[in-house]
């Protein structure tokens, strides 16, 4: 088992609290990454940014948290929901070309 906050932002302050409280890492919103709104997936370049700043301060990216705004035309059945599908694609191959492991 391993314990993480649910992060906002990978600020040193909040990072350096997390480790001092025992953390072994954080839940990271992908909302919390410019971009993702509008662009709807991360990129890897971010990913590899926050495991740098997490790494910094001895901790590590447990979970990726999807924005709910991200899939409502998959949940409803709506039109968009191929891109939103597409969207959750690109955000898993990013994950795992970043190298994610725990």
């Amino acid at each position: 088992m391993y314990l993480g906050y649910r992060l906002y932002d990978a600020s040193d302050d909040l990072l350096a609290y997390a480790k001092q409280t025992g953390a072994d890492g954080g839940l990271l919103p992908l909302d919390t990454i410019p971009a993702y709104e509008e662009r709807g997936y991360p990129e890897i370049g971010e990913l590899a940014e926050l495991r740098e700043q997490f790494g910094k301060h001895g901790l590590r990216i447990l979970a990726m948290i999807l924005h709910h705004s991200q899939l409502v035309n998959v949940l409803l059945g709506k039109p968009g929901r191929d891109e939103e599908i597409d969207n959750m694609c690109k955000t898993l191959e990013a994950w795992e070309k970043w190298g994610w492991t725990l």
